[in-house]
């Protein structure tokens, strides 16, 4: 038998979802579980089985496509009007979403989300024609592999009012690195997930430090926070590079440049520590500024100099350093120093994240071109996924990657 609407089991999963929502994603079911797998049945018998009256809903949803994490992810919004809704009905409300995989190979995915809809402006006089047309809107975001879905998604009341739609998902061509998903499979977005170094033939012995650029694609100016769109592609352009199989040890430095301050360090990634790195960016406040930052302003010209000097002395040493992050394609206004003569016992390279046809010339660019380093312009998941997949293993052979 289903679960009552009211039940203590879709409450517990709306308190839940609440409890863990994370930008738009939604999280997924564990069918492995009895709650999990009553709640599959449940979403089965509602989907075949509507109750209450039905709500007109508008769902838009957008083509796939491959994120610098290697996966596959796409997107819903929907609205609701709020006339539809019966005034004495509860507020909350579920987004369910079950995903049935078509090729590969057949398999369901469930997952779930909550919102409380709210009133029809509540104490003040509407009219009917203004009323009539208020709206409330929601969406999520789903990770795929390489395949062909079907995707079923639900809207419902804690009444039984509700609305569904559906649509079919191809992913494709496969990704030029393994993703966090395997063929056939969907996901939670999940920026802060890492399962780790691959184990690769003979064993990989090359040991990286990513200096990370905690900054938005826009700039400080128009962004007090890291918006989650953008620590989701920084966080996917970490994990293709620690998936190329070329490494078995990784340090991390998060680190802000106008501040010239460093935010995160940690000399021995693990998946906990990934999951710092995410909590950090997330962290980010270009709200204030400190007085400590006021009276570092001076030293900015040779902090990122400073930055790559001090990865000679850290043990153990690293083979490759990599500068991530955000660029600009016009020069900044002060200069960049980089002692003359040094030379470094590494390579040095820069993944600057950018928009098509652009040059990277921002403060990093400059820093890494004095310094005998490569800057690559990183346009997209696909031309990521290529150079890091064909990247050469010697300095004097690494061109910058422009197409």
């Amino acid at each position: 038998m289903r679960p009552a609407l009211g039940s203590p089991l879709i409450r517990l999963f709306l308190l839940a979802s609440t409890a863990a929502a994370s930008g738009l994603a939604q999280r997924q079911i564990p069918l492995d579980t009895p709650a999990g797998q009553r709640f599959a049945d449940y979403f089965d018998h509602a989907w075949e089985h509507p109750a209450g009256t039905p709500l007109r809903c508008e769902v838009i949803h957008s083509e796939a496509r491959l994120e610098f994490g290697q996966d596959y992810w796409s997107e819903y919004d929907f609205t609701v009007r709020l006339a539809q809704i019966d005034p004495a009905a509860e507020r909350d409300s579920m987004v369910g979403v079950r995903v049935t995989t078509l090729e590969p190979a057949s398999r369901r995915t469930y997952f779930f989300s909550s919102a409380t809809v709210p009133d029809v402006a509540p104490g003040v006089e509407v009219s009917a024609q203004s009323k009539a047309s208020i709206k409330a809107s929601g969406g999520g975001v789903l990770n795929f592999g390489t395949g062909r879905y079907r995707i079923d998604w639900l809207f419902q009341l804690l009444n039984g009012q509700s609305c569904r739609t559906s649509w079919t998902l191809r992913t494709d061509p496969a990704p030029e690195l393994p993703g966090r998903l395997q063929a056939g499979e969907a996901g939670a977005l999940d920026v802060k997930q890492w399962a780790g170094f691959p184990t690769a033939p003979g064993g990989a012995s090359r040991r990286a430090t990513i200096l990370l650029h905690a900054t938005p694609r826009r700039g400080i100016r128009d962004r007090v926070h890291i918006p989650p769109q953008d620590i989701a592609a920084l966080m996917g352009c970490l994990r293709s590079l620690l998936a190329t199989g070329r490494y078995n040890s990784a340090r991390i430095v998060v680190f802000q440049f106008y501040r010239t301050s460093l935010v995160l360090e940690i000399n021995s990634l693990d998946p906990a520590g990934f999951r710092h790195v995410a909590d950090a960016l997330e962290a980010v406040d270009n709200g204030t500024i400190d007085v400590s930052t006021l009276q570092r302003a001076n030293t900015r010209d040779d902090f990122l100099a400073r930055l790559v000097l001090r990865e000679q002395s850290v043990e153990p040493p690293c083979q490759d350093v990599y500068l991530l992050g955000f660029a600009r394609g016009f020069a900044n206004s002060w200069g960049i120093d980089w002692p003359a003569g040094s030379k470094l016992p590494f390579r040095l390279s820069y993944l600057a994240i950018t928009y098509q046809g652009t040059t990277p010339q921002d403060a990093i660019s400059q820093l890494v071109r004095k310094a005998g380093g490569h800057v690559v312009a990183v346009y997209n998941a696909r031309q990521l996924g290529k150079f890091l997949r064909t990247m050469p293993a010697t300095l004097p052979d690494l061109v910058d990657a422009k197409k």
